[in-house]
């Protein structure tokens, strides 16, 4: 015997996503299907289960839980940033971890953010692949002083006694000129983490950053308020 039911699933196409749930009932055995079309990405859905004894389950429920919100980085507020290591359009060789530099973490400075408990800032140069130079993971204040992280993971102590974790190796283009982007994000609280950050190393998606920045444990409010960045060259010697 089977049994049909229209229903609407929540969380998908903001809680208005029709969809059609079958019952299939035999001797013995029984067998649930839903189904769905998403008009926000035009791609159907089914989702199915087979077992002796299905009473009880709600494999409604079960799509209702697949959902996975879209994130939309370009869909948030951007701050300015400046950098008095920021030289025009090219950083101050002394952040370069090269011969003419001296390893040092730029200055940093920018406007508070209302509603921001934190910020976290990473550097990477987008010539190699957004290798990853620069990371600090929670900052309290507004600005940052030159020199702030080396290459160790350190702890940097802010204005409201915050311990964060801080880390950076200057550019060091084996040659030519690589643009290297500063960005800071700021959140209304501590994010959970997720393994998206691979520092001294290539292949760090800054989308992957932002959507881990956006979640906080124990809400499903969006935690990232808006972000900045800044830009500038460095070319090899």
């Amino acid at each position: 015997m089977y049994t049909f039911e229209n229903v609407t699933l929540a969380n998908w196409g903001d809680g208005n996503m029709k969809g059609t749930v079958c019952r299939y009932a035999g001797d013995g055995e029984m067998a649930d299907l839903c189904t769905w079309y998403d008009i926000e990405v035009g791609i159907s859905y089914s989702l199915s289960v087979a077992a002796d004894d299905l009473d009880g389950f709600d494999i409604q429920a079960v799509a209702e839980s697949m959902y996975e919100k879209q994130f939309e980085f370009g869909s948030y507020d951007q701050f300015e940033v400046f950098s008095d290591d920021l030289l025009g359009e090219a950083w101050d060789p002394i952040i370069s971890n090269k011969s003419d530099g001296q390893n040092m973490s730029p200055e940093l400075h920018w406007e508070p953010v209302k509603g921001a408990d934190r910020y976290y800032i990473f550097m990477v140069d987008e010539t190699a692949g957004n290798w990853l130079h620069w990371q600090i993971l929670g900052l309290s204040d507004s600005s940052i002083a030159q020199g702030a992280c080396n290459k160790e993971l350190s702890v940097i102590a802010d204005s409201d006694g915050r311990e964060v974790m801080g880390q950076y190796v200057g550019p060091y283009p084996p040659s030519g000129t690589h643009t290297y982007t500063v960005y800071v994000f700021a959140v209304k609280g501590e994010p959970v983490p997720d393994n998206v950050l691979f520092f001294d190393n290539g292949g760090n998606d800054i989308i992957k950053i932002a959507k881990m920045l956006n979640t906080a444990e124990g809400t499903d409010e969006d935690n990232l308020i808006s972000y900045g960045m800044i830009s500038g060259a460095y070319t090899a010697e």
